[in-house]
């Protein structure tokens, strides 16, 4: 749901700076989900580095440069 969400944000995204913001804070806190295992002290396959890595850290990432090119754009 969340990509679908954020696949028609992205086509129409001058006007859906809520539902994308939206999407990327859904996305990171499903890799704060993936990350739980570790705080149990259990070990996370090599296989959801990646994905964890995309969530928690490319997504804040890509909510701050959002709002730096909207800023800009409102001046």
């Amino acid at each position: 749901g969340v990509g679908v969400m954020l696949l028609y944000s992205v086509i129409r995204w001058e006007d859906n700076a809520v539902l994308i913001r939206f999407a990327m804070v859904a996305i990171f806190i499903g890799g704060l989900g993936r990350m739980m295992p570790w705080l149990s002290g259990n070990l996370v396959p090599e296989v959801m580095y990646s994905p964890i890595v995309l969530e928690i850290v490319i997504m804040p990432l890509l909510v701050f440069w959002d709002s730096r090119i909207r800023a800009k754009q409102s001046d």
